[in-house]
């Protein structure tokens, strides 16, 4: 998230007293290029202030497209920080996406914008100094503060995104997906709620706008970005597909009484009018939070590669399935709308709707209920090697209950087989 204002007052790049830049001003001190504070150099705008508010640098992109790394150079600065003062680079450079001022807590660096003509003599001074093998060394292994290697600006979440990272490594699963499913609504409350209102969804095209904005405000959701959104698709019997990697395809199917376009964009308009939703509307938005969770899948790419009747890839959309239905209510809320069908799309669902429910009498057979694992079924879905997903489901299932790991999976790996074989597995489970 942005940073809060500093309360430091910064003046605009116009109040430096005049001075023109010229090589004789590059002067040996200590063994490098110095640079006078008290009067710095004519038309170089400050690129950068402590506070992290960057984004005025755009403007002077084209006037001043290089970038030069100033550290204090006192005895408070950092080694890592020292050793890349006077380092140059075009502002689009990739080494500013982690070199971005600060580089630490409480930092002082900053980026300076430099014209063409300026970076050079810069460039040449920086070369010189550089013959020093100790100098090269410290520039060559150079790096920014732990936790601040990257840009604010362009990144505005990585931050809290990281935190959530290391939490996840440290905490029982369980725990670990509620606080996801928490974390992500409290991220996505100020810039998502509302979000079919303000992007409005009509046909493929605006469709694909909304859904970019989407990924932009939350990248965790959509890790690939939107990459297309197309008419279509790799299957006839698909009216929504994904690639896994940010592509999603649509087609219009009638179902008893379902239109997937109509449903679909019928749905985005109630959440944009803060309207109720028929059961199909609602199980429309549904299916696009499946293929959302497919973007997010570790392995999806490969799973999906498989033929749509492999007992794997029959599994793979089997969990997913079963996740997004019962996590979607918080899609639809950051959209703008309501779930209020969510029992009848957990239970009639159309897609994979006999793996589904085979799924749920298994999951009744442990003793529980989906609602009491929804956090391990999103745990694995997201977070677990697919081409593993069926053992580690097991494994979790079990410790919820008092039925051995394998008679769960046996029954797991039964789930698209024929209806005499499944229920014999499930029986074998409750003996």
């Amino acid at each position: 998230m942005p940073s809060p204002p500093s309360s430091r007052t910064f003046a605009p790049a116009s109040f430096w007293p005049p001075r023109t830049c010229s090589a004789s001003r590059l002067t040996a001190s200590r063994g490098r290029a110095s640079r006078p504070r008290s009067t710095p150099l004519k038309s170089m705008p400050t690129g950068g202030s402590p506070n992290g508010h960057h984004h005025g640098r755009a403007r002077t992109a084209e006037s001043f497209p290089y970038r030069l790394y100033d550290a204090v150079n006192d005895s408070r600065t950092r080694p890592s920080h020292a050793a890349m003062d006077g380092f140059v680079a075009r502002h689009d450079d990739p080494i500013w996406q982690r070199w971005r001022t600060p580089a630490g807590y409480q930092c002082r660096c900053r980026l300076i914008s430099l014209s063409e003509a300026q970076a050079q003599q810069f460039i040449d001074a920086d070369a010189e100094r550089l013959q020093d093998p100790e100098r090269a060394n410290a520039r060559a292994n150079a790096q920014p503060d732990k936790g601040w290697d990257y840009d604010p600006c362009a990144e505005p979440t990585e931050g809290l995104m990281r935190a959530i990272e290391g939490k996840r490594q440290k905490v029982d699963n369980r725990l670990m997906a509620a606080f996801e499913t928490n974390a992500d609504d409290a991220l996505a409350a100020w810039p998502i709620r509302g979000l079919a209102r303000r992007f409005p969804a009509k046909d493929l095209a605006t469709l694909a706008v909304l859904l970019r904005e989407y990924a932009y405000r939350l990248p965790g959701d959509l890790p690939h970005g939107v990459k297309f959104v197309r008419e279509g698709g790799p299957n006839g019997d698909f009216y929504m597909a994904t690639d896994g990697k940010g592509g999603f395809w649509f087609r219009e199917i009638e179902y008893q009484g379902f239109n997937s376009r109509r449903d679909l964009f019928g749905g985005l308009a109630a959440c944009a009018a803060q309207q109720a939703m028929t059961r199909e509307e609602e199980y429309a938005l549904e299916s696009l939070w499946h293929e959302i969770w497919h973007n997010r899948q570790r392995g999806a790419i490969d799973a999906l590669s498989l033929d749509l009747e492999h007992p794997l890839r029959r599994f793979v959309e089997t969990l997913n399935q079963a996740v997004a239905r019962l996590t979607y209510p918080s899609f639809i809320q950051r959209l703008g709308g309501t779930a209020s069908h969510q029992q009848w799309v957990i239970d009639e669902g159309y897609g994979y709707q006999r793996t589904v429910s085979r799924l749920w009498s298994l999951i009744s057979a442990c003793g529980l209920s989906p609602a009491d694992v929804a956090g391990e079924l999103a745990t694995v879905n997201v977070s677990a090697d697919l081409m593993q997903a069926r053992s580690i489901l097991a494994d979790l299932l079990a410790r919820r209950s008092d039925i051995e790991k394998a008679k769960i999976q046996a029954a797991l790996d039964l789930l698209s087989a024929r209806e005499s074989l499944f229920r014999a597995a499930v029986s074998d489970m409750k003996s």
